[in-house]
């Protein structure tokens, strides 16, 4: 069986614009359907996966995922023809009734929610092609929970999805077994973790559903206890791990229902007034992420206790926008609430195109293959002809030179043992937000200056924040307090650092002496292990500084053109594309 999923709203975006005049930018952004994607299995298998934005270069689109569906049918070998079922990670098709008691409501179903929408959507592109056989609604906590549970190889686990809002929900918990996943409980918009961070996101003059993990890298310069009892007027706390924020509830018109503009008003007069994207970054600033930090995992403590105790699981699978909280994340496994924890690398709604997929993949009996401990490295890969066709289309501006697998190693780990900046491109590209070592920038982890130089130069962003380590998972326990052999592959915890490497390694260690840590497998990333290694016989230590190959409000490169176009704009001292080294004239 083929059977592609994909994930978004087409046109989320661009309805608020048309309907509500007078937003700001972040308003206008507040919304469902980001992240748009695209997956496809054969036969129970991920053969491809890909978010929109690395094909039409908008960060975080809504955009129909026309290129990534493109994408996986290449990579499939299939034309549109050949798929049995086209699954999408949204299904509003009981909640028009709703919708229709205003007239903003019947318009958003009419021409953004509704399956009739998506259908035509689809004719448009593949006008020779009808889909409503095959077309099929996946509820989107549903699709969540499917990546989170499907892939983790437990037999049972309890599964948290928490984001800014599904359909209507904000958390659900379900139980995974061995027959498949069944919703325990729902929590609607006034438990929203995700609309609260992006909320204090906003009100901190950051882009709400793209900057989020920032304040998660401000938090730790600040104190937490200084706004605390804020947070705790804010959040209700109620029986059976059920939560309330119900400062939410004065948000009272629709326009402030669609921007939080009620709650932001009572921030601004008991919390501190909205900075805006210019002003610089106070203590007061850094004090208010630190206390929403602390609440957050509060939060998800709260509900994890009870739904734990609840079932009596032992194992827990984390999906949703909240589940890249790596701070959060890596607290959860420090109070072995659960003996196990899978939490799903494209955690955001792109994953949800996995998730519709695996759904329909389940409900079928091809159930998908566990995939738990491999990178999720499902994107476009390189190939020479791509590679020299970018090269013979800048060959004026830069020098260019082809190594061996074994040579090319040896080169980028001498250039980041000599303190250089290195972009590292290699193999399939990553599904999800982050880069584990194909789409990424490199640089010594124990050089002083480094953060600093590839914040300022490279990365173009704010100097706090942090970078992370890619580390030889043999040797992570030595530097990081975390378990021997701990598979941490995909960035999505944040560990302290051993006290006695935490001037060792300056670069990659945070403020608060953590770092959001990547264990590389020998097993399953050969070549960046390589790497890694082969920097560790110079520098003595097995770890690199790691962070994605892009710039600020860039997607992570997808072509060697743009890969080339990057390193023509930034401070890269070096790319390393497939097995070419590619510099500045």
């Amino acid at each position: 069986m083929n059977i592609l999923g994909y994930s978004g709203l087409h046109g989320s975006i661009a309805f608020r614009r048309k309907n509500y005049a007078n937003l700001t930018e972040n308003e206008y952004r507040m919304c469902q359907g980001l992240d748009s994607a695209a997956c496809i299995f054969v036969n129970g298998e991920v053969v491809a996966a890909a978010e929109e934005e690395r094909f039409n270069g908008e960060k975080y689109t809504c955009d129909f995922p026309v290129g990534a569906i493109e994408f996986c049918l290449r990579e499939a070998n299939l034309s549109v023809k050949e798929l049995d079922y086209i699954c999408h990670g949204f299904d509003y098709s009981n909640y028009e009734e709703l919708l229709s008691m205003s007239k903003s409501g019947v318009n958003f179903y009419n021409e953004v929610l509704s399956p009739k929408i998506q259908i035509e959507l689809w004719q448009k592109h593949y006008p020779m092609f009808s889909i409503k056989h095959k077309f099929i609604n996946v509820n989107h906590h549903l699709s969540h929970a499917a990546t989170a549970f499907y892939p983790s190889g437990f037999d049972r686990a309890l599964i948290l999805i928490a984001d800014g809002i599904g359909e209507s929900h904000s958390i659900s918990l379900f139980e995974g077994n061995e027959s498949g996943i069944t919703l325990i409980n729902n929590y609607g918009i006034l438990s929203s973790l995700g609309v609260l961070y992006s909320q204090i996101t906003a009100h901190l003059g950051f882009l709400v559903n793209s900057d989020e993990y920032k304040i998660m890298g401000l938090a730790p310069y600040g104190n937490a206890n200084r706004y605390k009892h804020i947070f705790d007027d804010i959040i209700e706390y109620k029986d059976k791990g059920e939560i309330s924020i119900n400062k939410f509830a004065l948000n009272t018109t629709d326009i402030e229902r669609q921007t939080g503009r009620g709650f932001r008003k009572w921030l601004s007069k008991n919390l501190c007034a909205p900075r805006s994207e210019h002003e610089s970054v106070t203590q007061q600033h850094k004090d208010i992420a630190a206390a929403l930090q602390n609440a957050i995992q509060k939060c998800l403590f709260h509900i994890l206790v009870y739904w734990g105790n609840k079932i009596d699981v032992s194992n827990l699978c984390m999906a949703g926008g909240v589940a890249l909280n790596c701070t959060a994340n890596g607290e959860i496994f420090r109070k072995k609430i659960f003996n196990n924890i899978y939490i799903q690398p494209a955690a955001s709604d792109a994953g949800t195109a996995m998730g519709a997929a695996m759904v329909q993949s389940s409900h079928i009996g091809q159930h998908p293959k566990s995939i738990s401990v491999l990178p999720p490295y499902y994107g476009p890969g390189l190939d020479d002809l791509s590679c020299e066709q970018a090269i013979n289309k800048y060959k004026n501006k830069i020098n260019y030179q082809k190594f061996s697998d074994s040579d090319l190693i040896r080169e980028a780990a001498h250039w980041i043992t000599t303190r250089k900046i290195i972009a590292w491109m290699q193999g399939r590209m990553e599904f999800g937000p982050r880069a584990l070592g194909n789409r990424s920038i490199l640089a010594d982890p124990t050089d002083p200056s480094m953060r600093d130089r590839i914040n300022a130069l490279v990365k173009k962003r704010e100097s706090f924040r942090p970078f992370a380590p890619s580390v030889k998972l043999e040797s992570a326990h030595e530097y990081f307090d975390m378990p021997h052999l701990h598979e941490f592959p995909h960035m999505l915890y944040t560990v302290p650092v051993r006290e006695k490497y935490r001037s060792v390694l300056p670069a990659i260690t945070h403020v608060d002496g953590s770092a959001r840590v990547q264990t590389v497998n020998k097993n399953y990333a050969e070549k960046y292990w390589r790497l890694i290694n082969e920097v560790e016989k110079t520098l003595g230590i097995p770890i690199i500084l790691n962070t994605s190959f892009n710039v600020k409000g860039q997607p992570i490169v997808c072509t060697p053109i743009e890969a080339i176009q990057t390193l023509l704009d930034t401070n890269i001292d070096a790319l390393f594309m497939g097995n070419y080294l590619i510099t500045l004239q």
